[in-house]
């Protein structure tokens, strides 16, 4: 039985040969999650600010073990299931932080902020390495406007 493929079809399929989409980009695609509250009106778009915060909620996810994920891995799935650090209810904190989005610099105002020992803050963000599990938005798409949300 022959199937009957339309010119939009496979025109879209065409245009999709070569793109190599990784399992996060899959997940961030079908997550209603990642542009909740993004401005911008494309299905596929959000802005960097509103990617970079649903990384980073999968950053947490996978360092508390709940989901590995391949290309934010350092060899620390589940690390956060570890007792790695004396005062648990502020890695809690920082984590919270992390998760809704905050990067380094955020965290470090939020710890001055709140009177947060510093000593004890910056080497729970050594641990986490946040900087180096950056991930472009959709690296194959065109870049996207800001949205003002972020």
């Amino acid at each position: 039985m022959s199937r009957l493929v339309t010119n939009h079809q496979a025109r879209a399929r065409s245009a999709a040969q070569g793109i190599a989409i990784s399992k996060l980009e899959r997940r961030a695609l079908s997550d209603p999650a990642l542009r909740a509250g993004c401005e911008l009106g494309d299905p596929f778009v959000c802005c960097d600010p509103c990617w970079h915060r649903w990384v980073s909620a999968r950053v947490m996810e996978h360092l508390r073990g709940e989901c590995y994920w391949a290309e934010l891995d350092c060899n620390d799935f589940g690390l956060l299931r570890k007792r790695w650090h004396a005062n648990l209810e502020l890695v809690e904190a920082v984590v919270e932080q992390v998760a809704t989005g905050a990067d380094t610099v955020r965290v470090l105002m939020w710890a001055v902020d709140s009177q947060r020992p510093l000593e004890d803050v910056v080497p729970i963000l050594r641990t986490l390495d946040l900087n180096t599990r950056r991930v472009p938005r959709f690296a194959w798409l065109s870049p996207a406007a800001p949205c003002g949300r972020g």
